[in-house]
């Protein structure tokens, strides 16, 4: 890469100065590979790279052996990586290239100036630039024709085609937007950020996301539709090759895995897997040549249930967040444990109740415990959200705290009816519940604490009064 890449760098007489270095060659043209090879590298450590296309078209014995030498150099420089800028401020002809958007299989979108209309716009670039074989400029080309083919407003269209110091790109609209993949994961961030809010809330989200995951795939689908009309399968339909413009209006893009009435024979043969796993029909997964239109159905409705669940995920999965692990289960685990301690000591390690007057209150406490810990579990299934969670733990608090009032203490009654307005502010402020339910407990311990503190003279008062 890093030799290619000084092969692409302009100069002021770029294609002459190398056009004479490969000239000036004094190797025989039926010189071994490992001449030849070791006279490009020559060259290049000497400061007179050569164009790879030029040793190519005076070694076509050699192509394919010096293609991937040249591209294995990515992984044999280090400063590879540094260098993938290397043509920005380059001009493709016409086209001013300004940054990168994108980088793929197939190639590598940059975005650009037109300076004779003086428009943004998309030019993608063959991967590999020269060093691309015969069939990954042959799929190019198809990728260019199939989209140029098509008019749809679902579709990408494409501007020109082109071919640069031996490079293949064409040009497109400049989509001011994102993918299809970033607006899901923008939507999840959303839903989970309101997770606290209420019920409502959270419910007109929910319907605005789903009516616009549903909009979305039906004009994809009528794009897919309006393609197959024109014998054009599409083959990798996935959120990644969806762009979405600021109108929210889903493009389709990158056809160049497509399939239509002018593919070469053996283009795609049999056993030849293609296309994308998550999204893959089962005849593609299988390396079937034949596929038909419901290759593509099959990966609009991957897509479609794909965008339902992350709706259904988003809005459940707070359960399992680090946030509710480290705000919600951790302190609760570390209470339980704080009880379980103080009871084993002083009780001298006795758990079960030792009369008629402690089984009551063990009933209660225990199905207290089991309940909640069930709701919680309901939770991390998706049952409930945290709000619900908040609302139902402070109820069953107030049950329980109520029936103390008829086993030990009247006063408890106080404590249940603390919880039960708690229960009440939780659902009207759910992000506020976990302090609600934090300060009902902090009162109603106090409360406890002060009914059976020891008194002054050492004797404790008893509890059954």
């Amino acid at each position: 890469m890093a030799i290619l890449n000084q092969m692409e760098k302009s100069t002021h007489q770029p294609d002459l100065a190398l056009t004479m270095a490969a000239r000036q060659c004094d190797l025989d043209p039926t010189a071994s590979f490992e001449s030849v090879l070791a006279y490009f590298i020559e060259q290049h450590e000497a400061g007179r790279p050569v164009r790879l296309d030029e040793i190519v078209a005076r070694f076509p014995q050699h192509a394919e052996p010096l293609r991937s030498f040249a591209a294995n150099q990515i992984w044999l420089d280090p400063s590879a990586e540094s260098e993938r800028g290397a043509l920005i401020g380059e001009c493709l002809d016409d086209f001013l290239l300004t940054h990168e958007l994108a980088r793929g299989g197939m190639g590598t979108v940059y975005a650009a100036v037109q300076q004779s209309l003086r428009r943004e716009v998309a030019v993608k670039l063959i991967s590999d630039g020269l060093l691309a074989d015969a069939d990954l400029k042959l799929r190019f080309h198809i990728e260019a024709e199939a989209a140029a083919a098509l008019s749809h407003p679902n579709i990408l269209p494409i501007h020109a085609i082109g071919c640069w110091r031996g490079m293949d790109y064409f040009v497109m609209p400049l989509v001011s937007g994102e993918s299809l993949q970033a607006v899901v994961h923008r939507r999840h961030h959303h839903l989970e950020r309101i997770s606290g809010d209420s019920r409502a809330a959270k419910s007109d989200a929910q319907r605005d996301t789903i009516c616009t995951a549903v909009t979305q795939v039906r004009d994809i689908a009528r794009a897919v539709a309006y393609a197959h009309r024109r014998g054009i399968i599409h083959r990798d339909i996935k959120p990644d090759n969806i762009l979405v413009d600021d109108d929210g209006q889903p493009k389709i893009v990158d056809f160049g895995l497509a399939k239509w009435h002018r593919d070469e024979p053996g283009m795609t043969r049999d056993g030849q897997i293609i296309g994308t796993p998550h999204y893959m029909s089962p005849e593609q997964a299988r390396g079937e040549s034949d596929v038909t239109a419901a290759t593509d159905i099959y990966s609009l409705g991957g897509i479609l249930f794909a965008l339902l669940t992350e709706v259904r995920l988003s809005m459940s999965k707070s359960a399992l967040s680090s946030a509710s692990l480290l705000g919600y289960f951790m302190p609760r685990l570390f209470m339980l444990i704080g009880i379980g301690w103080t009871i084993h000591d002083s009780r001298d390690g006795c758990w079960m109740p030792r009369g008629v007057a402690e089984r009551p209150v063990w009933s209660i406490w225990l199905g207290y415990l089991a309940a909640l810990t069930m709701v919680n579990v309901l939770w991390a299934a998706g049952y409930f959200d945290h709000a619900d969670v908040m609302v139902l733990a402070a109820l069953m608090s107030g049950f329980g705290f109520l029936a103390m009032a008829g086993h030990l203490w009247g006063g408890n009654v106080i404590s249940g009816a603390i919880f039960f307005v708690v229960a009440g502010l939780s659902a009207v402020w759910p992000r506020l519940s976990p302090l609600l339910l934090g300060s009902g407990w902090l009162i109603a311990m106090w409360i406890l604490g002060r009914r059976y503190a020891a008194p002054a003279n050492g004797l404790p008062e008893t509890i059954c009064d």
